[in-house]
C-alpha cells in the first residue's frame, strides 16, 4: 500500500514490469520527488531535461500518468508528443498498466471503461480520461487537469526555425487553453537548441518575472569533461547549441593547449558534444549521474 501514496514506491514496484534491466538512480529519485509534488499541488510547472535512454519517459510519461489516474480517477490527462504514433504508444503503455493486476491491487476500484479503451483515447470507470495526440493534431475541446509533453519537439524540428516557430505558436493557442484552472504541465525533453520550446518558455519566465507567472521547476543533468583525457582540440565547441563550452583558463594548466570545460549551469544536456567527442577524438565528454556530478563540483542538481 505504500505505492498508493508514494510515487517513488510505485516506481520501484512497477518499473521492472516495463524495463527488464531497470536500475534506480539518483536522477530517478529526484524526478519522482518532483512528480510527487505535482500531485500534491506544490509544483505546477515542471521541465525534465535528460539524455536519451535515461528512463525519463518511463518515469514521467508511463508510470506517472498511471499513478496519477489511480489517485484521481475522475481527472483528465492529456499527453502530447511530436507524432501521433509516439503519443499513442505512451497511451497504450499507461492503459495496460492501469489494466494490470498489480495496479488493481494498489488502486482497487479504478478500472477502464470497456467501451472506451483505445490506445490513444480511454476512460476510467469514474469518468476520468486519457487522451494522446501529436503536436500537429487537433486537441480543441479537450480539457486537462495535467498535460504531459514528451518530446513535443523532435530533433529535426529543434534545428528548424519553422519547426520551432510552429511549436511556440501552438503553445498559447493549442495547449494553454486546454489546461484546467489550477492544472499542471510537465515537459520532458532532450534539448538540441537554445531557442526550442523550453528555452523560449524559460526566457519568457525571466522577462515576466514581476508579473506573477507560475515558475518552472527544472531538472537537468549536464555534460562533464574528463580534463585528463581532453586533447583541447575544440572539435566539440562549434556543435554546442548554447555555446557553453570554453577553454580551461591557461593559468590552471601549464601546457600550450588546455582542455575545454563546460559551464554546467548553462548546459541543456543535449549530448551533442559527447557524440562529437566520441566520433572524432578521445571520448572525453560524457553525461554523468548526479551523484558523481555533485561530488565533483560540490553542488546540488535539482
Amino acid at each position: 500500500q505504500q505505492s498508493k501514496g508514494d510515487f517513488l514506491g510505485f516506481v520501484k514496484q512497477m518499473a521492472p514490469m516495463l524495463v527488464s534491466d531497470f536500475k534506480m538512480g539518483k536522477h530517478i529519485e529526484v524526478i519522482s520527488d518532483k512528480l510527487q509534488k505535482i500531485l500534491d499541488g506544490d509544483i505546477k510547472r515542471l521541465m525534465v531535461f535528460l539524455p536519451p535512454r535515461s528512463s525519463k519517459s518511463v518515469i514521467c510519461s508511463k508510470l506517472f500518468p498511471a499513478w496519477y489516474i489511480g489517485q484521481n480517477p475522475n481527472h483528465e490527462i492529456l499527453t502530447v508528443s511530436h507524432s501521433d504514433q509516439l503519443s499513442s504508444d505512451f497511451g497504450r503503455v499507461v492503459r495496460d498498466i492501469v489494466n494490470s493486476e498489480d495496479f488493481q491491487n494498489i488502486f482497487s476500484g479504478v478500472s477502464l471503461r470497456q467501451d472506451v479503451r483505445a490506445a490513444g483515447k480511454w476512460q476510467t470507470n469514474q469518468k476520468g480520461s486519457y487522451y494522446a495526440a501529436g503536436v500537429r493534431s487537433q486537441i480543441a475541446g479537450r480539457g486537462a487537469h495535467i498535460a504531459i509533453l514528451d518530446d513535443v519537439m523532435s530533433e529535426e524540428d529543434s534545428f528548424s526555425a519553422a519547426g520551432r516557430r510552429y511549436v511556440k505558436e501552438w503553445w498559447p493557442s493549442g495547449l494553454r487553453t486546454r489546461i484546467m484552472p489550477n492544472g499542471s504541465i510537465v515537459i520532458i525533453n532532450t534539448r538540441y537548441h537554445h531557442d526550442d520550446l523550453c528555452g523560449w518558455l524559460l526566457k519568457q519566465e525571466q522577462e515576466m518575472h514581476d508579473y506573477g507567472t507560475i515558475p518552472w521547476e527544472v531538472i537537468k543533468i549536464p555534460a562533464w569533461v574528463d580534463e585528463d583525457n581532453c586533447t583541447g582540440c575544440q572539435a566539440c565547441v562549434p556543435f554546442c547549441p548554447v555555446d557553453c563550452i570554453e577553454s580551461v583558463p591557461k593559468d590552471k594548466y601549464d601546457i600550450p593547449i588546455p582542455p575545454v570545460q563546460i559551464r554546467f549551469d548553462e548546459c541543456i544536456g543535449c549530448v551533442v558534444c559527447a557524440r562529437v567527442c566520441t566520433k572524432m577524438t578521445w571520448d572525453a565528454i560524457r553525461m554523468i549521474d548526479t551523484d558523481t556530478f555533485e561530488e565533483l563540483y560540490g553542488t546540488e542538481i535539482s
